[in-house]
């Protein structure tokens, strides 16, 4: 059971996270985004149709940080809202993903774990299509979960709210 906390799912309400964010910023001072399972996305443009089995050369590839509330809390740094990112992050992805944000200006409030960060692989082909290939988030250890509460416990002593978002 998740700990008693006053959490706000927004998701439930509102299905968009630009709206969520929006909300949230009103309403908030600092808001939390909860992301059980953030990756890192690379984003791979290639400029003629995939040939599944052959060689393709990439055009471009650009690489981000991935997970509904990680894009929550970009739309809440536009709308000069202040987030903390929320979540369990691990391994060498992990830390790179954690430089990746910072980069952007978002504040990490990640729970280490033993567990490698996904990676996610998107490719984009000249007619458009987009394929997506996603890692399995790893597992997490009851004492990981232990301490990812007790971080969200202490962040939300003050009313803030948290965003919570998970994709199945």
């Amino acid at each position: 059971r998740f700990p008693a906390l006053p959490l706000l799912a927004l998701n439930s309400i509102i299905p968009s996270a630009p709206a969520a964010a929006i909300i949230a910023a009103t309403f908030a001072h600092t808001v939390g985004s909860f992301v059980l399972s953030p990756a890192i996305d690379r984003n791979i443009i290639y400029d003629a149709s995939l040939s599944v089995g052959e060689l393709n050369r990439v055009n471009s590839a650009v690489v981000n940080g991935g997970g509904k509330g990680i894009n929550v809390s970009r739309m809440l740094k536009k709308l000069g809202t202040d987030s903390l990112i929320y979540g369990f992050n691990g391994g060498r992805s992990g830390k790179m993903l954690t430089d990746i944000l910072s980069e952007e200006g978002l504040e990490c409030g990640f729970t280490p774990t033993k567990a490698e960060t996904r990676m996610n692989i998107k490719i984009t082909d000249a007619d458009g299509r987009e394929t997506e290939i996603n890692e399995k988030g790893g597992p997490v250890t009851d004492e990981e979960l232990s301490s990812l509460f007790e971080a969200l416990k202490k962040s939300n002593a003050d009313g803030d709210m948290i965003w919570y978002e998970y994709d199945q």
